[in-house]
């Protein structure tokens, strides 16, 4: 290429390096995901809750597990009079994990549970059947509590031991803007008074119980459904202050263990957490690599462009992969139809519906009630009546010891019409 070549190709890359600059907009100051971690000093970070509750206990041993409880189990083993505490949306804990968390409070100590979302195993048989009456078969990983949504609601504490005679006002920012937000629950106000070793610690709006105890052996469970409210933007408010002050100061722990790493999500037993932060996420959090990356990307496509008008490879042909995933579902079926069990097949087919909605549409439908069915109808864009058909026919089936070929092909229709037609 001659000098002339290269001085222009030099000149429109700064050119578009410019324009990309000027229309870039800044960074935006703050982070306003929920993230819950306790190294973050964000809106929705835990770095304030977890200075506190060190400086809170001085006499206190105090231990951050930065491992999954999966794999450090040992974290929990002969303990007494200790505290532990996990706060997140979602946690990870498998059965493993749950179990020594409920022989860690069995044997005399406390665990406080801050999560939108409680592990099943731990809700299953702590409160099934006392404020709902949920079945293994409908949540397998993780129980939703009650929900409402708006954009400002009050906490307030009710146990006598919290000495609380105010509310605390509580709302989702985004940006800086009110905006709405799910809302969790356990049960009504007033239910309390029927429930066996449950006690309502605090409210919200003064309706709904969102913060409970629970006995079980020797020990308790603290579980409360909004950890945003152990946040640092709220707990920067006075009133926030207070309401963390209020909810700690019954606790006198001789050891406190924080688990930062058993809300990190993960795809099995195997995998690891990813804790750390990738190389690129690295370049482009810092303004002047970022722009150094972008020119760097624009200088490569041009010698690209411009080489590939001097010579071109042959290119080869690449044959494309093959899907084996119908071969691996024909193979599945086959063996269900080989044994006859078309009623087994039925129960699969509609446990894999489930799980699609839920991943699709963020839907757990718990009671199968025409409002949850309308709900989903709305999403997916079809009718009503055809949803509430695939509802209707394996309620049919559900309750029989087997069924016909016949039966298995019409369920199989209504569903896969379904996964066709679905928006």
């Amino acid at each position: 290429m001659k000098k002339s070549g290269w001085l222009l190709f030099a000149g429109i890359a700064l050119l578009i390096a410019l324009v990309i600059y000027l229309i870039t907009p800044e960074k935006e100051r703050y982070d306003w995901t929920l993230s819950y971690d306790r190294t973050s000093n964000q809106p929705y970070g835990l770095q304030l809750l977890y200075n506190l509750l060190k400086k809170e206990y001085p006499g206190s041993r105090f231990i951050e597990s930065n491992k999954p409880l999966r794999e450090n189990l040992d974290a929990l083993k002969d303990k007494h009079d200790a505290l532990y505490f996990i706060a997140g949306g979602w946690l990870y804990l498998d059965s493993s994990a749950q179990k020594a968390v409920m022989d860690f409070v069995h044997e005399g100590n406390n665990a406080f549970i801050a999560a939108a979302y409680i592990p099943y195993n731990i809700y299953y048989d702590l409160l099934n059947g006392k404020i709902s009456d949920s079945t293994k078969e409908e949540y397998s990983n993780y129980y939703q509590p009650y929900q409402f949504n708006d954009s400002i609601v009050s906490f307030s504490l009710l146990h006598p031991t919290f000495k609380n005679d105010t509310s605390f006002k509580i709302n989702y920012l985004f940006k800086w803007k009110y905006v709405y937000g799910e809302w969790n629950y356990f049960f009504e106000k007033g239910r309390e008074q029927s429930l066996d070793s449950i006690a309502a610690l605090g409210t919200i709006n003064a309706e709904y119980v969102n913060f409970i105890r629970v006995k079980y052996g020797n020990g308790y469970f603290y579980m409360h459904s909004n950890p945003i409210a152990f946040t640092n933007f709220n707990i920067n408010n006075q009133e926030g202050f207070q309401y963390l002050q209020k909810i700690f100061s019954n606790f006198q722990p001789t050891t406190i263990i924080w688990d930062e790493a058993s809300k990190l999500p993960y795809q099995d037993e195997r995998s690891k957490p990813y804790t750390g932060e990738s190389p690129l996420k690295f370049i482009l959090g810092n303004r002047s690599l970022r722009w150094a990356w972008y020119i760097l990307l624009i200088t490569v496509f041009f010698f690209i462009l411009f080489r590939a008008k001097r010579s071109q490879k042959p290119i080869a042909v690449i044959e494309p992969n093959l899907n084996t995933s119908l071969e691996f579902v024909q193979t599945v079926s086959r063996l269900y139809y080989l044994q006859n069990d078309h009623l087994a097949l039925a129960k699969q087919k509609m446990k894999l519906f489930l799980l699609f909605v839920r991943n699709k549409y963020k839907l757990t439908l718990k009671n199968h009630s025409d409002e949850e069915i309308c709900r989903l109808a709305i999403k997916s864009e079809l009718n009503f009546k055809d949803v509430k058909h695939i509802f209707t026919s394996y309620k049919l089936i559900s309750f029989r010891t087997q069924i016909s070929s016949d039966e298995l092909i019409e369920f199989h229709k209504s569903i896969d019409l379904f996964y066709q037609t679905c928006k």
